[in-house]
């Protein structure tokens, strides 16, 4: 009881506000969230940036919340929730294991979808990314949350999430490897951001 009231250490970490808008090659544009989704997620800071291939102007999509407190009523809010909103449906849901080696990142699982809505079809790549571990599963977290509160007095975390079209162009293929290689440019860049 006496470990789980301590007021934990700032973290260093800078703020998203100064991720890049330009990775390598892939040129970004910035945007904010609606007010009213912002209000529901309650992250402490979050990214959102579309980056566009510098082979053929097509767009990905780097989102994170960033979160410095996951105990008091502020918490990642879950993706596979909120995937089938606005039109959207599901039609592909699983984990896949990614090589990010060359990132620094090794190899781990995240969750892969694909949602359509009408003639449109997206690439969905996301993961909770829990001070220096990557998880999939919502239960894990929690219970990572909990240890790491106790062992190094830390409960921040973050979800990280990349979203390309599937085009005609090239496919499902295609945009496998738009995600993954925004990823390997990206990826070096984060701990700056949600700490290890």
């Amino acid at each position: 009881l006496g470990l789980s009231n301590r007021t934990p250490e700032p973290l260093a970490r800078n703020t998203f506000l100064r991720f890049p808008e330009q990775i390598g090659d892939w040129p970004g544009v910035r945007g904010t969230l609606d007010p009213a989704v912002a209000a529901v997620l309650k992250a402490d800071d979050y990214l959102n940036t579309t980056y566009y291939s510098p082979e053929d102007a097509i767009p990905v999509q780097l989102f994170a919340t960033f979160y410095s407190d996951q105990t008091r009523g502020s918490a990642i809010h879950m993706p596979d929730i909120c995937l089938p909103a606005n039109g959207w449906e599901v039609t592909e849901f699983g984990t896949r294991e990614l090589d990010m080696t060359e990132a620094g990142f090794g190899r781990f699982d995240a969750i892969r979808a694909v949602v359509t809505k009408g003639t449109d079809h997206q690439l969905v790549y996301y993961w909770f990314e829990q001070r220096g571990t990557r998880m999939v599963n919502d239960f894990a977290v929690k219970l990572g949350v909990l240890a790491d509160g106790l062992r190094r007095g830390r409960d921040d975390g973050a979800l990280v999430r990349f979203v390309t079209p599937i085009g005609d162009r090239g496919g499902i293929p295609a945009a496998e490897e738009r995600v993954r290689a925004l990823m390997r440019q990206s990826l070096p860049l984060l701990p700056d951001y949600i700490p290890h």
